[in-house]
């Protein structure tokens, strides 16, 4: 059984890791690489993972599926560089909640992820290591 102080720190716990990771994988990567028109796009994704992360425990496959969408097109637009953490911090109590019942949630996650992987074909080995062509041309 919790107590009334370990409810109220669950909250705030959820907020500062919204921060922490908003403000880490999207504040600072667009504010220093994007155009201002892709900060204004991007700043609707973020503020959605920021929701999603502080109402995970409320609405678990909601926020999942929101924080793994937003997520997914800020990465389209650039202005992100979540490795889908927020999609795996919405997760975790969809996980421990429903367990057997979220295979959907994994199944979509994992597609998610598997988009946002280079594909072979995008690869070159150059000097032993696999690179982006797009970055070798940038070199």
């Amino acid at each position: 059984m919790r107590t009334r102080a370990q409810e109220m720190v669950r909250p705030l716990t959820d907020a500062v890791a919204a921060v922490a990771v908003v403000g880490m994988f999207w504040v600072l990567p667009t504010v220093s690489a994007a155009p201002w028109p892709r900060m204004v796009a991007g700043s609707v994704p973020a503020a959605v993972t920021a929701g999603a992360m502080i109402f995970r425990r409320r609405l678990p496959f909601a926020t999942t599926i929101a924080a793994g969408v937003a997520t997914f097109m800020g990465g389209v637009l650039r202005v992100c560089q979540d490795p889908m953490l927020a999609a795996a911090w919405c997760l975790y109590p969809l996980a421990v909640e429903r367990a057997r019942r979220t295979r959907l949630v994994v199944a979509v996650l994992a597609g998610v992820f598997a988009a946002r992987c280079p594909r072979p074909s995008r690869l070159r080995r150059v000097d032993g290591r696999l690179l982006e062509r797009r970055s070798i041309m940038a070199h």
